[in-house]
Order: structure tokens, then C-alpha cells, then sequence
């Protein structure tokens, strides 16, 4: 099966893990947005034209891609803009995330500050819809 990469992270091991456990299947195969869009997908545009014009493009590229699973995280506003238009053009695509757990590790300073470190670790797959 074909995964669709839609965000700003390279998916790891463990996630791949959890797709395949979830979703029930024995391989799995990355395609991630292609430059042009990851670049865009990482600076999006403020203006609410310009983001219908990305999601008009990204979900021509999911569509031309024929794959019906999707991984689809970043900002929320940007996300609620393609899971709509892919409802209303009838997409058969499943979009999913990742349900993550947050670890914070704390490490005491010699100079008595405190360096704080945050791990997520994926735990889940939610789909969208």
C-alpha cells in the first residue's frame, strides 16, 4: 500500500508500525509532497485565496498519486481546509495523524538552570473522517 506523506515530518519506524497495525496491512510504501508543495506546506500563505489554490494543488497530487490512505498533519486551519474539500469532491482517501504521548525530560545545569527536553512519541492512529 501507497502512503501519502502530507506534512513537515519524515515518519519514523514506530509510526510506520502503527499504520500497519491499524489499518491491517504487511507493507508499506512512503510517497512524500513533492519539493514545490512540501515547500509551501511548510510556509503557508496567510491569505485564505492563496491556501484554497494549495489545497486545490495538494489534492490534485493525492489524486493523480491513486493511493486511498493518507497521513495529513500541520496547522489546523490548513487541515480543516483540505479534509473539506476532499469531502466535497467525494475523495476516497482515508486521512489520518498520529495520537501522540509527550515526555518531558528535565536535566539540572551546572549553573543551576534547568534544560528541558520534549520527546512525542506516537502511541496511536486517529483517522479523520
Amino acid at each position: 500500500m501507497t502512503l501519502l506523506n502530507i506534512s513537515n515530518h519524515h515518519l519514523s519506524s514506530q509510526q510506520l508500525e502503527l499504520v500497519k497495525q491499524h489499518f491491517g496491512l504487511d507493507e508499506i510504501s512512503i510517497v512524500n509532497l513533492p519539493k514545490d508543495l512540501a515547500e509551501k506546506y511548510s510556509n503557508l500563505p496567510m491569505n485564505l485565496e492563496d491556501r484554497k489554490k494549495l489545497v486545490g494543488r495538494i489534492l490534485d497530487w493525492v489524486k493523480g498519486q491513486g493511493s486511498r490512505l493518507a497521513h495529513l498533519d500541520g496547522d489546523a486551519h490548513f487541515v480543516h481546509l483540505i479534509l473539506k474539500t476532499a469531502l466535497e469532491k467525494q475523495l476516497d482517501v482515508k486521512f489520518f495523524k498520529f495520537f501522540t504521548r509527550r515526555e518531558v525530560l528535565e536535566q539540572k545545569l551546572p549553573d543551576g538552570s534547568v534544560k528541558t527536553t520534549r520527546v512525542f512519541r506516537p502511541v496511536a492512529v486517529l483517522e479523520y473522517v
